[in-house]
């Protein structure tokens, strides 16, 4: 899918206030999730290789994997609550005048719901409201669904992203232990006069959809029911992703009708540090124009 919205502007971005959550470093996060065996990991070689690979050194929670559940722990709700409410201090006027609101996640707490209508309410916001699902492409395909929308004839719509993929990461998963964050971000986009969005893409290769995905069907049908993402076909899917990350990047360009020269910032989702480097390597980019965020945030999903 290509699109193009040149009457369509991003007018502010916000976060959740990560200091709601605590922050773990990654010898902390293994002695809390794997407590009988995470200093003999920790101290091999093998394991210093794979923790530098990731590049994840910090991360905020919502949860431990392995730990037993904190009943009052907050959710992917809350922390979009935090993000609104931070971009609401500065832009008050704006967001009292959305035409669509729209929440963004793979990890919501209320499946049956449509979050963007809880988040809404808990926030006295008066807007359409629609839930978005496509795994970690969700967030790029909420920006052009709220720019359709307003090519289609609204002013004003916001797109909450939120994820506690912690919530729902398997203790036993070293790669995802070391390399999920949970956190939140709004995009709040307008109608313009000026430039806008030169192009967006977005696909999705059916065949990888249960790459990653949670087996237990809900609401649960037994008491031993286990809602943890589950990696299959890994390699076939890394080695697609691989390719796919750089075809994008000349693809996104090539429809802009830009250079690669010409891009300031080259933000990319971000699932460890090897593979920031990898991209920028690659694709032969500045490295001061790519952001990292994975170091200190680990991968958010959405």
């Amino acid at each position: 899918m290509r699109l193009s919205m040149p009457g369509v502007r991003i007018a502010d971005v916000e976060t959740c206030d990560f200091g709601l959550m605590p922050s773990y470093d990654t010898a902390l996060l293994l002695r809390l999730a794997w407590p009988d065996r995470w200093e003999r990991y920790f101290e091999s070689a093998v394991s210093r290789r794979l923790i530098a690979e990731l590049g994840v050194e910090r991360r905020h929670l919502t949860h431990v994997p392995g730990q037993a559940p904190d009943p009052g722990r907050r959710t992917a709700i809350d922390l979009a609550r935090s993000a609104v409410e931070r971009l609401r201090a500065r832009r008050p006027q704006a967001l009292a005048r959305l035409d669509a609101l729209i929440f963004v996640s793979t990890s919501n707490p209320n499946p049956f719901n449509c979050q963007a209508a809880l988040l809404a309410e808990q926030l006295g916001l008066t807007a359409s409201c629609l839930d978005l699902k496509a795994g970690c492409s969700s967030g790029v395909l909420g920006l052009a669904q709220a720019a359709l929308l307003i090519d289609a004839g609204c002013e004003r719509v916001l797109v909450v992203m939120a994820e506690n993929l912690s919530q729902l990461t398997p203790a036993d998963d070293l790669r995802a232990l070391l390399t999920v964050g949970d956190g939140a971000a709004c995009v709040l986009l307008e109608k313009c006069e000026g430039p806008g969005f030169l192009s967006a893409l977005h696909s999705t290769a059916p065949q990888f959809a249960r790459a990653m995905a949670m087996r237990t069907p809900f609401p649960p049908a037994h008491a031993d029911a286990r809602y943890v993402y589950e990696v299959s076909d890994a390699n076939a899917a890394r080695v697609f992703l691989h390719d796919r990350w750089r075809a994008l990047f000349h693809d996104s360009v090539e429809a802009a009708g830009i250079r690669a020269s010409d891009l300031v910032h080259c933000f990319f989702h971000q699932t460890h540090g090897a593979q920031v480097d990898a991209l920028v390597s690659d694709l032969r980019l500045d490295p001061v124009r790519v952001p990292r965020v994975v170091r200190d945030h680990g991968n958010m999903g959405s």
